[in-house]
């Protein structure tokens, strides 16, 4: 979660905008919003690590986003995120989804995808999808939380090294969130070399890797399905992959059919059987889009209960063994998020479980029943009370003779309705349960290493995922060193350059007891190197995943939002920094000790890993081959320039939709998340960004992606339409450039004056106005609340635009550019006509995309998120809608075919054709003209999910925005 300075008066604006998303009764009846929340903990950033970079990044609105908790028992409700909102409209009218339908739809694209490639569906492109990139994903140096340039990639959730592992040849694993699982041979090298190992799978979304520790080649490995991270973007799976030669081909475990549409905390093998194997379920999600969505996990009816698994016979049947859904006061659980076994008797079995704690189940205790050993902080056995988001992780180890544990607590909140994180030690587990909980809280023997008081030197381990442990959480210990352990969390934000570096990464070599003989320090920073006092290597916000080298423990790799990032293995003391960050005597103190051991080196090795999140791409409409703007998720916007490795950031933060001037692509626009738009008139200068978002923030709710369009036609070129609960529009891209750039630049404003000059359309005044507002009475009754979800207009007309809602209400404007004279509200005169409502057929469901008929306006077609199955008396997916604007009707007709009960995602038509291109969770399909049969569009293109898709019919080409495994684009034949 990236955490930045909002002006006074936005922030003002964004909390009221708050309160609107919570008690509009419009939105709360179309469950869009009725579980979410703005800018949770967000601080201001302080750094002063880069002395020439904080003036200009203490102006920087731009945010990066967590994607959000996902819904279920979220009293809360979490961050506001894009993919909660994204499965809300997949469910919508609905308020689950269940496994049949995904099921379902899952097995139908598979059918598709074998028929097409056997031709029963017809002929098929010759072309093939291809990668664009990025595989080296740059920050430039200027954009950087420390100055320093870096190479990122995709969510990392997992890793795993094998235990031969030296400079001329270390394998490590790496599992990206929703790019599969990728392998380097050479990980300590000046260059690790990247394989993607898993397009074999059925999903994308990775939670576990293990390797066999019974095998001594290393080449056994088993990889869970699913992320088990709990934000509302952590993928579900499709159950356990097992490798028996190092990842170069796998198999489904017959036995884990319990794990489809769940994710999978951890996969572990017995050391002495390998027929011996638990798997830990949690919650997990579907369903990706471009523009909005979200709301709910995988409903009870998935493959299996919540639990933990155990197979006896090599993984062809498992058995739960605990069921975490009734073991979770209210009975509403996320599950099992790890799994261990004693490191001197694995015939004892620990297990972390979303707000429980740490519970085992030993042969010499109670039967071997699971018990609560660590009470987790968000623990409550009134249910009314009980934190189901809280979480904890553990690390096993033993010394003297002792089974040891450390424990990273947090519950879901954070301060100041709960207490910070926590990071705790046992060093006797070898006890009964009933001595580790008295009374249902933590028993004598467990040692609180943390404090909240800045003077103690536990602060260094104190609140260090910010309230989202249960997205940014671990802890680990290296074998054979037990009082060595490394904590994660997420990015404190307000300490970076202050009192610490941010604490996102910490290390102790003393058990985390102060040590006296340095300054009583407990933990010290990981997050920045040393190599620089005013431009050094960071660390990535978000923390996942995190491996020791085998015999070198002083050498370990990070993963996190970001990508992987490694360390050289020797400490530097850059205390000395501390005296030159203006802090009070206590608070240098505290400096001293979190900086008196850093890395010498941080090195990020993701080039190569090509697994950016994106969220959508855009086309320069004169360089349609050679330039694009891409948004990711928590990485920023970058640029395509026609290299398919090197694309460089063009902004940070968050990254929603790009766009283009169609007259002068030098102008250009990007947003961050909510309503957040810049605009540069620089083209590619990252300097250049002006926010242009003031007025934006009125008191409407929004999506968290905004549709956002630049007018495709040249005649109104500087013309913006913006998608809020109403459609906002400016006539000169938000407002004069020297005006903007010399108040309202990202780096350099003044910012002493209104930035941006967005009307809604056809407000009286230019503000909120139910005449403005699409969901609102003044336009019917029926699916009313939502916000506006789709907008697009035609290049060749300049009166006609298109609009619709995330219910499914529909809109045209024959007249979107009329101005009128009304000062400060020239878009008053505009009308919206309702065109749902002229056909029984048209859905109540989510719409994901519009593409209009550039020879006709009033000729659309129109694409559906959700299922047929919720609105079984008007299904479809794909419509062709024809307006006639003499008559006041409206012609529906239904272009499914043959393409089942698959929400499609996003969809585009090539004009030269008549082929439509629609996307969905599983990859891009094709609907030749005059056909009712849908195929895969092209081979080439992995299984993953596909939010964007975006076309240029002039040069024949089609791109796909993946979330996961990057750009491809597909050469459209010749007419």
């Amino acid at each position: 979660m990236r955490e930045q300075v909002v002006r006074p008066r936005v922030l003002v604006k964004l909390v009221l905008l708050t309160i609107v998303v919570f008690l509009l009764p419009t939105l709360l009846n179309a469950n869009v919003f009725s579980h979410l929340k703005l800018l949770k903990h967000r601080r201001q950033q302080t750094s002063k690590v880069t002395p020439p970079q904080a003036a200009g990044l203490a102006r920087m609105r731009r945010l990066e986003s967590l994607p959000g908790r996902t819904k279920e028992g979220d009293r809360e409700g979490g961050p506001l995120a894009y993919e909660i909102e994204k499965l809300a409209n997949k469910a919508y009218p609905g308020t689950d989804i269940p496994f049949a339908f995904t099921k379902a739809a899952s097995e139908h694209f598979a059918s598709v995808r074998a028929q097409s490639e056997t031709g029963v569906r017809g002929q098929t492109l010759h072309s093939q999808w291809t990668s664009i990139g990025p595989s080296v994903a740059q920050y430039p140096a200027v954009l950087g939380r420390t100055g320093a340039a870096y190479v990122a990639s995709g969510r990392v959730s997992a890793m795993a090294i094998e235990n031969n592992c030296h400079r001329e040849h270390c394998r490590l694993y790496v599992g990206a969130a929703g790019g599969g699982i990728w392998r380097t041979n050479n990980a300590l090298s000046d260059h690790p070399r990247w394989t993607q190992i898993s397009d074999s799978f059925a999903t994308n979304a990775i939670g576990a890797i293990t390797i066999d520790p019974t095998d001594p080649s290393g080449n056994t490995i088993y990889v869970g399905t699913g992320e088990p991270n709990a934000s509302a973007d952590s993928g579900s799976g499709q159950g356990v992959y097992k490798s028996t030669d190092g990842g170069d081909s796998w198999t489904l475990l017959a036995g884990s059919t319990f794990a489809i549409n769940r994710s999978i905390g951890s996969v572990v093998i017995d050391p002495t059987n390998a027929n011996t194997i638990y798997v830990g379920t949690a919650r997990g999600i579907r369903g990706f889009s471009g523009v909005i969505g979200g709301a709910t996990s995988s409903p009870p009816d998935v493959g299996g209960p919540l639990g933990l698994y155990k197979s006896v016979d090599g993984g062809n049947a498992f058995t739960e063994i605990f069921d975490a859904t009734s073991n979770v006061p209210g009975g509403v659980a996320r599950g099992i998020d790890q799994v261990a076994l004693d490191p001197t008797d694995p015939s004892t079995v620990y297990i972390a479980a979303f707000g429980l704690g740490v519970l085992r189940s030993s042969p010499s205790d109670n039967a071997g029943a699971f018990q609560q050993v660590f009470v987790s902080l968000g623990f409550n056995s009134n249910p009314t009370k009980e934190d189901i988001s809280a979480r904890t992780a553990f690390a096993l180890t033993t010394k003297n003779g002792h089974t040891r544990m450390y424990v990273n607590d947090g519950g879901g909140s954070g301060p100041p309705s709960e207490p910070g994180s926590q990071v705790w030690r046992n060093d006797n587990m070898n006890q009964p349960a009933s001595a580790l909980v008295v009374s249902g809280a933590n028993g004598p023997s467990w040692n609180l290493l943390t404090s909240s008081n800045v003077a103690d030197p536990g602060y260094a381990s104190y609140n260090i995922c910010t309230g989202q442990c249960w997205y940014d959480i671990g802890i680990y210990t290296p074998q054979g060193q037990p009082d060595t352990v490394v904590a994660l969390g997420s990015f404190v934000y307000g300490e970076l350059g202050n009192v610490s570096n941010a604490r996102g990464v910490i290390r102790s070599t003393t058990a985390g007891d102060p040590d006296p003989s340095n300054n009583n320090r407990t933990f010290t920073d990981m997050t920045v190197d040393a190599t620089s006092r005013t431009t050094p290597n960071s660390i990535h916000p978000d923390q996942h995943a995190f491996v020791f080298v085998p015999g070198n423990p002083d050498v370990w790799f990070e993963g996190s939002d970001g990508g992987v990032m490694r360390s050289s293995g020797s400490y530097d003391d850059i205390s000395g920094q501390c005296a030159g960050r203006g802090l009070d005597p206590v608070s240098t103190t505290a400096c001293q000790r979190l900086l008196s051991s850093v890395p010498t080196v941080l090195t990020s090795i993701n080039s190569g890993l090509n697994t950016l999140q994106f969220q959508s791409l855009s086309i320069n409409p004169k360089n349609p081959t050679g330039e694009l703007l891409g948004g990711t998720q928590d990485n920023g916007t970058f640029l395509y320039e026609g290299s398919s490795v090197v694309w460089p950031q063009t902004i940070g933060g968050d990254g929603g939709q790009s766009g283009f001037n169609v007259r002068n692509p030098n102008v250009r626009f990007h947003t961050y998340f909510i309503q957040q738009v810049d605009v540069n008139f620089q083209g590619t200068n990252p300097l250049g960004w002006d926010w242009v978002s003031d007025v934006l923030f009125s008191g409407e709710g929004s999506s968290f992606y905004i549709p956002i369009i630049a007018d495709p036609n040249r005649r109104r070129a500087g013309t913006m339409f913006a998608g809020l609960q109403g459609v906002w529009r400016t006539r000169d891209n938000g407002g004069s450039q020297a005006y903007l750039d010399v108040h309202c630049n990202e780096f350099t404003g003044d910012f002493k004056v209104p930035c941006g000059d967005w009307v809604e359309m056809p407000s009286p005044t230019g503000g909120p106005n139910n005449n403005g507002i699409l969901g609102s009475s003044v336009y019917g009754s029926d699916r009313a609340g939502g916000v506006v979800a789709a907008l697009t207009r035609a290049q060749s007309d300049t009166a006609t635009l298109w609009a619709a809602t995330t219910v499914g209400r529909v809109f045209i404007s024959k007249n979107a550019d009329d101005v009128s004279n009304v000062a400060g509200a020239d878009a008053s005169n505009v009308t919206w006509t309702r065109l749902d409502s002229l056909s029984p057929s048209s859905p109540g469901r989510f719409i994901s995309s519009i593409y209009v008929d550039p020879r006709n306006p009033n000729h659309a077609w129109i694409s559906y998120s959700g299922y047929s199955a919720r609105t079984p008396s008007q299904p479809g997916h794909v419509f062709d809608v024809t307006y006639d604007p003499n008559a006041g009707t409206a012609v529906w007709t239904s272009l499914d075919g043959s393409l089942g009960d698959i929400p499609v995602t996003a969809m585009v038509r090539d004009d030269a054709t008549g082929d439509l291109y629609a996307a969905d969770d599983f990859g891009v399909l094709r609907l030749p003209r005059g056909s009712s049969t849908w195929q895969t569009a092209a081979r080439g293109l992995p299984n993953v999910e596909v939010p964007w898709l975006t076309i240029s019919t002039s040069a024949r080409v089609l791109y796909a925005a993946t979330h996961g495994r990057g750009a491809y684009v597909l050469q459209l034949p010749e007419d």
